[in-house]
């Protein structure tokens, strides 16, 4: 592979290391069953249904056979059945912390992860009691939620999208086509909002309406890195 950098200011011949052994094959497989779903199994592998669908070539993702070899994503000690993540219970953090510092619960007890395999081989993270890796940003159920006053906008759709849901198509001011970038949670006014992991606050800014936005680069207790940028908040009212 040839890398070419190109700069107004910097030009540097990038010289490459010497060629290695081959590494270890970590992709897995997966054979459909019966009763399978191809969201189902991008749910257990914790990928996205499209990306699945891509790096498995398939154009319709409602029609896959029983006995077809699905590729999956890497993980070692791959389990030859997908198995959702452990979803941990207990209440949220009241206020996120340091990445680098130690995560703890909503009572103030230090959190300490531990990474374990499961019966099947699959490596999964086991968190202490009242610590969640993620939590929902609000104590409350949104507006938009099943069986809320909004049913036809619920935030968590993924077929039909609908104006509250990630990647809806819309348009921009000049009559561009572009696709939503959040998930969109109705609530009343003043709706206390939370950070759904420990991070650190990258910028505090007006956003729209006379609303602002705080964006926050996170490390979720089980590793996991992001960005989220929370919009549509009253700028009185945020401590960060």
């Amino acid at each position: 592979m040839a890398i070419k950098l190109v700069s107004p200011k910097v030009k540097k011949v990038v010289p490459l290391k010497p060629k290695g052994g081959p590494g270890d094959y970590l992709r897995g497989t997966y054979i459909v069953k019966s009763g399978d779903t191809l969201s189902k199994i991008a749910q257990a592998y914790d990928v996205g249904v499209d990306y699945l669908a891509q790096v498995n070539k398939i154009k319709n993702k409602d029609a896959i056979a029983v006995g077809q070899i699905l590729k999956v994503p890497p993980v070692r000690n791959r389990s030859k059945s997908p198995q959702p993540h452990a979803k941990p219970s207990g209440a949220p953090p009241h206020s996120a912390t340091d990445a680098k510092s130690a995560p703890r619960t909503a009572n103030g007890t230090p959190v300490v992860p531990q990474t374990k395999n499961n019966s099947d081989g699959k490596p999964v993270t086991v968190l202490p009691a009242m610590q969640a890796a993620v939590i929902f940003p609000f104590k409350v159920k949104p507006l938009n939620e099943k069986g809320g006053a909004f049913p036809a906008k619920r935030w968590s759709d993924v077929r039909p999208l609908n104006s509250t849901t990630f990647g809806t198509g819309r348009k921009s001011a000049d009559g561009s086509l572009r696709l939503h970038a959040a998930r969109d949670l109705c609530a009343k006014d003043f709706t206390e909002v939370f950070a759904i992991a420990p991070g650190k606050v990258l910028r505090v800014a007006p956003f729209y309406m006379k609303t602002d936005q705080v964006s926050v680069r996170h490390e979720s207790t089980d590793g996991r890195k992001f960005i989220v940028r929370y919009g549509e908040l009253d700028p009185a009212s945020i401590k960060v």
